[in-house]
């Protein structure tokens, strides 16, 4: 069983955290420690980590992204 966290820039409502843990449980459903940690450092966003994997859809990583693009 693989632990997720889920980092966002605030603290969601329970609602919202719902939503999130059963569209994760729907794609990783032997997983059942799910972790909400608020990181104001996003910006916005969401990022989700399962083991050594990250999804990445915050503001702070889209602005990474540009940086480098810019940089070449």
């Amino acid at each position: 069983m693989s632990k997720i966290i889920v980092y966002t820039a605030k603290e969601l409502t329970s609602d919202f955290k719902k939503k999130i843990t059963d569209k994760i449980l729907k794609k990783e459903k032997e997983c059942r420690d799910i972790e909400f940690v608020v990181m104001p450092s996003l910006v916005g966003g969401i990022v989700i980590k399962k083991d050594d994997v990250v999804y990445d859809g915050s503001i702070s990583g889209e602005l990474l992204k540009i940086k480098k693009h810019l940089s070449r």
